[in-house]
């Protein structure tokens, strides 16, 4: 869950108001401030709609899902996209993507067009689903699919204030087609969309709508990476390693190796990973000598850091098995 929904999620409900707690003699005095507060909320809300909007031109919007403070020049390539897709009864917009190389991060806005209330608070409705998931596919400029990640723990993040039952907002990561270096673009669809309470795995859920939405996602950004190669004799595995300012991308032969949950820096502090997926493994054939060919299967990890970093500084990554230590004189 992002901090910006866990901030609304955690705002009390008073159980009376003031007008039900004074004596009637006393109520006539809160009309006045009673209007004035009323003005106030307004305001605050049409500057929280403002912001919202702002942070959807500038790109801020991401610090919804990760803390970028200090290392906004590091994150680049912000694409203004803007595309809006029509299936039944909803209406789903690209508004912005981001990619560092490893992972796409893509800002949706999704409409209900036939006032369902589909995206209501509302107990009765949805009790306890106030979360949205999205099935999303990749297809390359043949119209072929390009496999999905295999594992995922969680790819759709909600960021809107919930007060529009018929709006929804969501930050949705996914990561690169890895092994196709040279696509310049893919095609992300989306092809159902239900309401779940955010809990794995899938359970409590509701399902909103099937149907194909279908966008264009350049893929080729500027970004600062750092990375590394090595072979690992303790497990006999070898391991490509690229760190960009918000996320990290392990590509091994050591098959246990199957989460990664932070990166360590160098002075010592360790940045969470707060969304970590892997995809199935992948077949390269290898030629030696021209002669003898061997079939070599990677996995590929991903992981999202909770806050932006130098990706420099990384001295190494920590996974479900342990610590990968970066040999820092053979980053490049």
């Amino acid at each position: 869950m992002s901090k910006y929904t866990e901030f609304f999620d955690q705002l009390p409900v008073p159980a009376q108001s003031a007008s039900d707690i004074l004596p009637p003699s006393q109520r006539r005095a809160l009309k006045p401030i009673r209007i004035l507060a009323m003005g106030l909320a307004c305001v605050m809300l049409l500057m929280g709609i403002t912001a919202l909007a702002s942070k959807a031109l500038t790109g801020d919007w991401l610090g919804f899902l990760i803390d970028t403070a200090g290392q906004e020049d590091k994150i680049t390539g912000m694409m203004q996209i803007n595309e809006t897709q029509t299936d039944g009864a909803y209406a789903v917009t690209l508004v912005n993507a981001i990619g560092d190389g490893q992972m796409m991060y893509l800002l949706f806005e999704i409409e209900d067009i036939e006032n369902q209330r589909a995206f209501s608070t509302e107990e009765d409705l949805y009790p306890n689903m106030n979360d949205i998931y999205m099935g999303l596919k990749l297809f390359d400029g043949d119209a072929v699919e390009i496999p999905q990640v295999a594992q995922v723990e969680r790819t759709v993040f909600r960021i809107d204030d919930r007060t529009d039952p018929n709006l929804a907002r969501v930050i949705a990561t996914w990561p690169y087609p890895h092994g196709r270096d040279e696509l310049t673009s893919v095609k992300l669809g989306i092809d159902f969309m239900f309401r779940w309470d955010g809990t794995a795995p899938v359970s409590n859920y509701a399902m909103l709508a099937q149907g194909e939405w279908v966008f264009t996602v350049p893929l080729q950004y500027e970004v600062d990476i750092a990375s590394y190669f090595f072979w690992d004799y303790v497990h006999s595995a070898s391991y490509k390693i690229d760190i960009s300012p918000i996320s990290a991308t392990v590509r091994s032969s050591h098959y246990e190796v199957d989460k990664l949950t932070g990166v360590v820096l160098k002075d010592g502090s360790v940045i969470e990973v707060i969304n970590s997926t892997r995809s199935g493994y992948v077949t390269r054939t290898m030629k030696f000598e021209d002669i003898t060919r061997y079939a070599v299967r990677y996995s590929y990890l991903n992981g999202i850091f909770a806050e932006a970093i130098n990706p420099h500084d990384a001295v190494a990554l920590l996974t479900n098995e342990g610590r990968i230590d970066l040999p820092v004189d053979r980053s490049r």
